[in-house]
């Protein structure tokens, strides 16, 4: 569900594109778009190389117009430029307060639908800072999987103690990110890489 923050036409809402993939390849590009009722494309993704081992990927919109209300609009999903999928959303007015919403689109490769906003990770309640990271987290693993918090500082442009101190809260009371720890063979001197989390 997508709110927007006034009556149609009017621009929702932050929201989320959420989707996951299941690959045993080794790797696929993606893209996705929104349409309206009568095809017109609303947004569309920037291609992204989905590795197996991704799971869970998302995309935040945001500034987004929608020229009227309903549950005519579809998320449409593409791989290696074909169409894969495509799971209708409904778009409404928003009419609780700004700071307590955090809506998302989902879908997944072999099942798409509509997911409970009960289990929407609380994304209202990050700082710039934290949103800054948990975007970098999720750029870095599209691209080379996992990062380490200074690999994942130097795409978020901060430091790394802003970093580190924003992964901590990440992982820990927000529950978005993953930390993995490197085993023998890894980087120890580096720390735990970091993922987006995967929901169930």
């Amino acid at each position: 569900m997508v709110k927007l923050v006034g009556t149609a036409p009017a621009v929702a809402r932050d929201f989320l594109i959420l989707r996951a993939w299941d690959d045993d390849g080794g790797g696929f590009e993606e893209q996705w778009h929104l349409e309206d009722a009568h095809g017109r494309v609303l947004y569309r993704g920037t291609p992204r190389t989905v590795l197996a081992d991704h799971g869970d990927i998302f995309d935040e919109l945001q500034g987004v117009r929608f020229e009227y209300t309903g549950a005519d609009h579809q998320l449409v999903l593409e791989v290696d430029q074909r169409e894969v999928a495509r799971t209708d959303f409904e778009v409404v007015v928003a009419d609780d307060p700004p700071a307590t919403t955090d809506d998302r689109v989902p879908s997944s490769a072999t099942g798409v639908g509509t997911e409970d906003q009960a289990d929407a990770p609380v994304t209202a309640t990050l700082s710039d800072q934290e949103q800054t990271v948990v975007n970098a987290v999720a750029e870095l693993e599209a691209a080379e999987g996992p990062g380490f918090a200074q690999d994942i500082a130097r795409v978020a442009g901060v430091d790394l103690d802003t970093a580190r101190a924003a992964l901590s809260r990440l992982s820990g009371t927000l529950d978005l990110v993953q930390e993995i720890p490197t085993g023998n063979g890894g980087s120890p001197d580096l720390g735990p890489r970091y993922r987006i989390k995967a929901r169930p």
